[in-house]
């Protein structure tokens, strides 16, 4: 059963959702109240992608409970939206939840827009399972697979949304667990973009071709590995690598930059999958941001190279198979 508890800055209505499998009510107003109110904020004239911002928003907290366990979602979508409209989901990375992602991400400004309608849902005890990592989402045995499989049925029965342009995002633990839910349920999401991550195990589940957007800092001290010793940019070159033979891409490319970001796009795929590498040189494991902000792990790059801007522009190219 689907429990709905909406929240307005300055103004509560109904009970307070609770935030993951653990955590108390009092945290679900409070994250709903900061995401209407930098919402409302933000539609007043911050930079935004592909143009300025135009209309208000409306945040609402959700709660359902899969596999025995209460779980919640937060939708950020424009105010009065008729759509259908592109469903972006955001997965948030660990040791923090939607509150941290959504102003630390910048999707914000499509939903201002009337592009799309964003979804956050929110991990157990600020982590995912993505499949043995990480927290006390893997070391319960906690199915995120289920949970998120489940939200977008239920965003969809409440929301005007195009199901053939349903989207992925991850952040971390986020971009593990996007791996995991695009693995587990490939016909589900038009494609999906990752940061910072690189799949727990190897995807065996090829019927479906799903493009991707793969990407990183070639700093980042969590993807480089001693053993064997490679570096971020070689460990994230072998994750494309590996999803251009799964999609079945050619080894023609198109090369491009946004500085500080390179891009190498493979487009002649299965069934018009894509696969995009994109590097950001220099950075580490900090979200490439459009501005300079006092949230942690994030990196001001600039609108242009920032990683809401580039990873949009490489979703809303795709749609889910007619055949998938």
């Amino acid at each position: 059963m689907l429990t709905v508890v909406s929240r307005h800055c300055g103004h509560t209505s109904g009970m307070a959702a609770q935030r993951s499998g653990r955590s108390g009510p009092a945290v679900g107003y409070l994250l709903l109240a900061a995401l209407l109110c930098t919402a409302m904020l933000a539609a007043c004239g911050t930079a935004s992608i592909g143009g300025p911002a135009v209309g208000a928003v409306s945040a609402t907290a959700h709660a359902l409970t899969v596999d025995g366990r209460a779980r919640t979602y937060d939708v950020v979508a424009p105010a009065g939206a008729h759509g259908p409209l592109p469903m972006i989901m955001i997965l948030h990375g660990r040791y923090v939840d939607p509150s941290i992602e959504e102003p630390r991400t910048g999707f914000l400004p499509l939903a201002q827009q009337g592009k799309a309608i964003l979804v956050y849902p929110v991990g157990y005890d600020q982590s995912w399972n993505a499949g043995g990592c990480c927290g006390d989402a893997a070391a319960d045995d906690v199915d995120d697979t289920a949970f998120l499989t489940a939200t977008v049925g239920e965003v969809a029965s409440h929301y005007p949304i195009d199901r053939s342009r349903v989207y992925l995002v991850g952040y971390s633990n986020g971009a593990r667990m996007a791996f995991t839910e695009i693995c587990a349920q490939p016909g589900v999401f038009a494609a999906f973009a990752v940061f910072a991550a690189a799949p727990t195990q190897t995807c065996r589940n090829t019927g479906v071709p799903v493009p991707v957007l793969i990407s990183d800092g070639t700093a980042d001290p969590e993807l480089a590995t001693t053993d064997p010793p490679r570096t971020a940019t070689q460990v994230i070159d072998g994750v494309v690598t590996a999803w251009r033979a799964r999609d079945g891409c050619s080894a023609a490319s198109d090369n491009s930059a946004v500085p500080p970001a390179r891009l190498t796009l493979w487009t002649d795929c299965r069934l018009g999958s894509a696969v995009e590498s994109l590097l950001y040189n220099g950075l580490s494991h900090f979200w490439p941001s459009a501005t300079q902000t006092n949230l942690p792990y994030s990196a001001d790059v600039g609108q242009a190279a920032a990683g809401a801007t580039l990873m949009w522009a490489f979703l809303d190219a795709h749609r889910t198979p007619t055949d998938a």
